[in-house]
């Protein structure tokens, strides 16, 4: 049996049991079984369906057994239990991925090794708290950080590679965590170990010891194990109510307060994730590309030559910015990442993507691990003074998250002292006034710490799960639609549904239609006389193409504000888009009642009267618009057509001609030749025919199309129908010549 069988059997036993069908749960589960050839796995089965059984029989009996709803559950419980522990056998066997083949090197660790590795990393700790007081760094406790180094990897793997925590686990991780003279990195690296586990294989001994983490004192650990537990919690959502003790401790968070604010913030950074891959694109196909354009001049312009002297950056070079406007729209595009960078996203991926090659990250738990400068890998490279003054400043960014920065270190030893010299100067000047700037922002908001701690950790998943040699071999997480709103677990942390506004918010203000209409709805159940939410409700809906139901949400915010000069136009446009211009009409006066001067809703009328086929009221309307906004020239269209609709020749012909001097498409080509012909100008009709079907690129056949939807006008204004297809066949062979 392949991995992919192992795994369809999995999800549809899982699908089963969560609908509480047991019958068809089982039936998979036994198919697992049999491949696995575990007899006792099979008596479990066995028992489990006996005991069912029994209780399906005394249900039909019509038998009052007040056990018979804990015995029921127990039996859910115990059957994803079983399902679990099957699938995780069979996977071991056949799986020959990077997962479990680690899996299979740390499957049978002894109590007395696991004991002596605990008892070496407590003595690390004693012996690296007496040489940091002292201020002592030999080659022996150099040596024994790698050492070090070692045993955590060791603990790391068994942690995460335990598919049930049980008593050995547990009370390991109690032991590792009650370390008088522990540090908070190697925390960390636990919390990230508990996390992934539980990400692999679900068990309730996992979730409770991250509950616990989520109320520790230290920042570092806290938000890393809310943002393990908000993604278990969002992968096991609908096993999650067969767990009394999960939902149990859901609801002594759902007290904290600390914590909703931290999960608030998780869940738009995990969305915000969302966006990665797209700015990455855009960094990729957009600025790149514009930089590349002025490559070749910039070292002359910018006298690069003369930049590595002493005083190089004491000033800006005021020519800097003009050779970046020689490139239209780089300077923008560049503002926009910047502000990008300011909100949180992930503006680094394609720039540090290429850096996750060292042999740093062939340990799978250094992708986790916080970054220190006195780590035994990189430690070597910062002892050079010139290397730790280049990036003293950039280290303590919190734009860059842990990974980037081991691949910054890393990489500095490959760029050239003349270059590094060139740009320290300029990366502290731009990261010290970052750095004042968080310090304003701690300043203004102490909890800003923690977010900074959880969205550089988001972004560490984000690599190893985008990153990473082996990606494939585990679930990526950022692959999932991430709509926290759509799950029951987040309604028992989030009651009293603040969180789920802001959410909604987030989705709304980036764009994210579906979403966003979706929470809105869910908010809508409890507040019915909300006008924003009806007006973002119905907003959504018209993004969508969906006007019908846009109209119903814009109709009732009218009902409860009536008189609201952007919802009545709102209601109009849906009314226009539905084929309705008699009720978009009836609004758009309401809206003009409110803000006669109002030049879209002037020009909005004015379409209403064409698709009403009321020309001469559309021309009044267009003229009023010209009156109010002299310099809007695109009103000149509707005009003319207008004006050739109600037979005022000249005046068609008049503003035809304008709009040629201001650029003429294919369409203001042909209208203009139908002005002429109308007016008597074969010939100056004949031309501009040539002109339109040039400008379409030549295609007679679409011209002709538009053409015999404008053939009513010319027989309206006096053209013979005769003379049509003459004019037209010599339009062919003209433009066969």
């Amino acid at each position: 049996m392949d991995k992919l069988k192992i795994d369809q059997l999995y999800k549809e036993a899982c699908a089963f049991l969560e609908k509480k069908l047991l019958k068809d749960a089982f039936e998979r589960i036994e198919v697992l079984i049999a491949e696995s050839g575990l007899g006792e796995l099979r008596n479990r089965l066995e028992q489990y369906q006996t005991t069912y059984k029994f209780m399906l029989q005394y249900t039909v009996q019509g038998t009052d057994d007040p056990e018979q709803e804990r015995i029921y559950y127990g039996l859910l419980e115990s059957a994803f239990e079983l399902l679990d522990e099957v699938v995780q056998a069979l996977l071991l066997r056949y799986d020959s991925g990077m997962v479990y083949s680690t899996k299979r090197s740390v499957e049978n660790i002894s109590d007395s090794q696991l004991n002596d590795v605990l008892k070496k990393i407590d003595q690390y700790y004693i012996a690296a708290e007496v040489d940091d007081a002292v201020g002592q760094m030999n080659q022996t406790a150099a040596s024994a950080r790698l050492e070090h180094l070692d045993h955590m990897s060791l603990l790391y793997n068994f942690f995460w590679l335990s598919d049930q925590f049980k008593v050995k686990q547990i009370s390991a991780l109690n032991r590792f965590w009650n370390f008088d003279n522990g540090n908070v990195n190697d925390k960390c690296l636990m919390v990230s170990a508990v996390g992934m586990s539980l990400l692999r294989c679900f068990d309730v001994a996992k979730f409770e010891k991250l509950f616990d983490f989520c109320d520790s004192a230290e920042a570092e650990v806290r938000q890393r194990a809310i943002v393990g537990l908000l993604l278990a919690l969002y992968k096991y959502d609908r096993r999650l109510s067969f767990f009394p003790v999960v939902n149990a401790r859901l609801k002594i968070l759902n007290e904290d307060k600390l914590f909703l604010r931290s999960m608030e913030t998780i869940v738009i950074q995990l969305i915000k994730s969302k966006e990665t891959e797209k700015i990455t694109r855009k960094f990729q196909e957009e600025i790149l590309p514009e930089v590349s354009k002025i490559s070749p001049n910039l070292r002359e312009k910018m006298d690069l030559d003369n930049l590595l002297s002493e005083n190089a950056f004491e000033d800006k070079n005021p020519e800097w910015q003009e050779i970046l406007d020689e490139v239209p729209g780089l300077t923008k595009r560049m503002e926009e990442f910047s502000n990008l960078q300011m909100e949180g996203a992930d503006v680094f991926l394609s720039t540090f993507a290429m850096l996750k090659s060292f042999p740093f990250f062939n340990r799978f738990q250094n992708w986790f691990i916080p970054f220190t400068e006195t780590h035994p890998e990189i430690s070597h490279i910062l002892a050079d003074e010139f290397n730790a003054k280049f990036v003293k400043s950039l280290l303590k960014s919190r734009f860059l998250c842990n990974s980037d920065k081991y691949s910054f270190v890393m990489s500095i030893q490959q760029i050239p002292s003349s270059l590094k010299e060139m740009m320290s100067n300029s990366l502290e000047a731009e990261f010290g006034q970052m750095e004042e700037d968080e310090k304003d922002t701690q300043l203004i908001n102490p909890e800003s710490n923690n977010k900074f701690i959880s969205n550089q950790y988001i972004q560490d998943l984000y690599r190893l799960f985008k990153l990473h040699p082996n990606k494939n071999d585990f679930e990526d997480v950022f692959e999932w639609k991430l709509d926290f709103h759509n799950k029951s677990f987040f309604y028992a942390l989030a009651e009293d549904k603040k969180v789920l506004r802001s959410i909604g918010e987030y989705y709304f203000i980036k764009n994210y239609f579906d979403e966003a209409l979706e929470v809105f709805q869910i908010l809508l159940k409890d507040k019915p006389d909300d006008l924003e939410l009806y007006q973002k409700a119905g907003y959504s809906c018209q993004k969508k193409g969906n006007y019908k139901k846009a109209l119903e949400y814009y109709l009732k915010a009218e009902l409860i504000n009536s008189g609201k000069h952007w919802t009545l136009k709102k209601i109009a446009l849906c009314y226009r888009q539905l084929k309705k211009p008699e009720k978009a009409l009836e609004y758009y006066r309401h809206s003009e009642l409110i803000n006669p001067d109002n030049l879209s809703t002037q020009v909005s009328i004015g379409h209403c009267f064409v698709e009403m086929k009321d020309f001469q009221q559309a021309l009044d309307n267009y003229f009023k618009v010209e009156y109010l906004a002299p310099e809007n020239t695109k009103v000149w269209r509707p005009i003319a057509w207008c004006s050739l609709e109600t037979g005022k020749l000249k005046q068609a012909d008049k503003y035809y001609q304008r709009i040629m001097t201001k650029g003429a498409g294919e369409h203001d080509l042909m209208n203009a030749g139908h002005a002429k012909w109308c007016l008597g100008d074969r010939k100056g009709a004949l031309q501009f025919y040539k002109e339109s079907v040039a400008a379409n690129g030549g295609d007679i056949n679409k011209f002709l199309n538009t053409f015999n939807e404008d053939k009513a006008v010319l027989l309206k204004n006096g053209v013979s129908e005769n003379e049509i297809p003459i004019l037209l066949d010599r339009l062919r062979y003209d433009l066969d010549t």
